[in-house]
């Protein structure tokens, strides 16, 4: 009896190691990079910001965060939180508000919280934009809606702001994101203004930074929650703000199964709208996403959470896009929510004031600190299969591994960047076409997973332009030639 318990025993082992050895095998695929074929710069990745949790430079500790650890560069600053901080009743018949008004509010607790945080951003060599959200006072709306009509009283206010922050505080900024999901119905996120006011509106923004000097502002819009052709078709008829938009925005959200359609080779609604902008005149304005990620709430799924938020990005920056800022910087309060959220990149300790970097945090930084401002995208694809085969899209080696390109525009540097889908490692051989790497140059390979935050965990050599490196099953994956620390 006792040699049979030894013998199940050794079985048991044996069979463990098997399994073990069954579970680490390694597939081996390959990928072709073409340094010639060029797509859309990246203008940058960032994160939707929130001044309220200043507290005396106690945020500080955060900002570090997203910046020098995330490479974070791009914020979408909301100063204030809702779009009625000016008082109706106190404005002149010349449609100007007193300047001792004026003063005290700009004086006031939240607003110096907000210059502070903004001041603190660009010492650390960021430049955020201003991005306004939130209700407007009633009387601007048009009678028994939410509709907002007074396009002079709302432009006029946030002239007002950028004049204070440039020349009383000396912020240094360049762009102006003056609505907020405007598509939707006026009572939280910000005025309802529906297409046909689109071109009164945006002409009343630019008429009041030209009055108070400002001209030099470009605008960033129209941060809508859900992106279509139908809303753009009316405002992209009108070329006179052709020189005064940088980029149109959307937002998208969702739990980032885009199934079949969307993430393989489907496009993406700001896709289809980048396509629209490319036939008119506004061809060469670029498209940003300032709101991504996701809308769970119960803090049980943190990789999930960050898988889906890699998959949009990922989805967006194929379908052209130049930019992206993931909603939300820190869990907190925001002003039109009248709720505590937790969709942020840091969790906040309240108690401390101590911020701590999720799943997600890592996940994004996978790209954010590797594809930096002035990159190019390029294009990155799987070899050829030889001779014609009616299920061709679905037998390519990179089917199931999502893989994006960047160049740094002096061409010096590569960053490649993805998803492994499948279920066991992967080890990757790149062939680098189109420039001369200089052989023995190291690479690294860094990795999230539900146990690691990105991690670099391989560093290769170029052998004859070939990359190769393992991805690991299941993981979030960069392979780059820049330093990082």
């Amino acid at each position: 009896m006792k040699n049979y318990l030894s013998f199940l025993i050794l079985l048991s082992a044996l069979c463990l190691m098997f399994q073990s050895c069954e579970k680490k095998k390694v597939i081996v695929k390959n990928a072709i990079v073409d340094v010639n074929i060029e797509y859309q710069t990246i203008d940058g990745f960032g994160v939707n910001f929130n001044p309220d949790q200043w507290n005396e430079g106690k945020q500080k500790q955060a900002i570090d965060l997203l910046v020098d650890n995330l490479g974070a560069n791009q914020f979408r600053f909301d100063p204030y939180g809702l779009a009625n901080w000016l008082n109706p009743s106190y404005r002149q018949s010349d449609g100007h508000w007193p300047q001792v008004y004026l003063d005290s509010v700009y004086s006031s607790r939240a607003w110096r919280d907000a210059w502070e945080s903004f001041r603190y951003l660009n010492s650390k060599g960021v430049i955020p934009y201003f991005n306004i959200s939130g209700i407007v006072p009633s009387e601007w709306n048009e009678p028994g809606t939410k509709n907002l009509a007074d396009f002079d009283a709302y432009s006029e206010m946030i002239a007002t702001m950028l004049d204070w922050a440039r020349n009383k505080e000396k912020l240094k900024f360049e762009f102006l994101d003056p609505f907020n999901e405007t598509d939707f119905d006026g009572s939280r996120e910000g005025p309802a203004l529906p297409p046909q006011n689109r071109i009164k509106a945006i002409t009343s923004i630019i008429t009041k930074l030209k009055e108070h000097n400002l001209s030099d502002i470009k605008l960033i819009v129209f941060s809508d929650a859900t992106v279509s052709n139908s809303k753009l078709e009316p405002f992209l008829g009108d070329t006179s703000f052709v020189n005064h938009i940088y980029a149109f925005s959307g937002h998208t959200y969702g739990n980032g199964d885009e199934g079949e359609g969307g993430w393989y080779w489907g496009n993406s609604q700001l896709g289809v709208a980048r396509e629209l902008i490319s036939e008119t005149p506004y061809r060469n304005t670029h498209v940003w996403f300032n709101e991504f990620g996701d809308l769970d709430q119960t803090g049980e799924i943190d990789f999930e959470f960050a898988w889906r938020t890699n998959r949009r990005l990922l989805l967006e920056l194929r379908c052209g896009a130049n930019a992206g800022q993931f909603w939300d910087a820190c869990d907190n309060y925001h002003k039109h929510d009248t709720a505590w959220s937790t969709f942020g990149l840091l969790h906040v300790d309240t108690a401390k004031w101590e911020y701590t970097p999720k799943a997600r945090f890592y996940a994004l930084k996978q790209i954010f600190r590797f594809v930096k401002p002035g990159f190019i995208r390029i294009d990155i694809s799987a070899p050829p299969i030889k001779g014609y085969d009616v299920y061709q899209q679905w037998k390519s080696e990179l089917k199931n591994i999502k893989i994006y390109a960047f160049k740094s525009p002096d061409g010096k540097d590569i960053t490649i960047t993805g998803m492994n889908l499948v279920e066991s490692d992967v080890k990757l051989n790149i062939s680098v076409k189109g420039i001369q790497l200089e052989n023995g140059r190291k690479v690294s390979t860094y990795i999230t997973t539900r146990n690691k935050n990105c991690e670099k965990v391989s560093e290769s050599t170029i052998t004859d332009n070939i990359i190769s490196t393992t991805i690991p099953e299941r993981s979030i994956f960069t392979i780059s030639t820049i330093k990082t620390n």
